[in-house]
């Protein structure tokens, strides 16, 4: 989460400074989904004690599954490759 917030600030200076103007985004972006993820997962806490690990992990494990049994089409470059 340090190293986050350390990429964000040096993208968002380095905006301030003429560089990349929105270098700075993902950074943030990633740093605000940790940050709604722990109080999400404090508030599941409250409702709900231990049993909010478990949803956790199933929510966790279903989205491995799927992700893991999609279908990516290859890229026209890539189908040439071996040959």
């Amino acid at each position: 989460m340090t190293g986050t917030l350390v990429k964000f600030g040096q993208r968002l200076l380095s905006a301030l400074m003429g560089g990349d103007r929105f270098g700075w985004l993902p950074y943030l972006m990633l740093w605000l989904g940790l940050v709604t993820g722990a109080v999400l997962g404090a508030a599941s806490y409250q409702l709900v004690g231990h049993y909010a690990i478990l949803a956790a992990a199933v929510a966790a494990l279903l989205l491995a599954f799927r992700l893991h049994h999609r279908r990516v089409a290859l890229a026209a470059s890539m189908t040439g490759v071996g040959k």
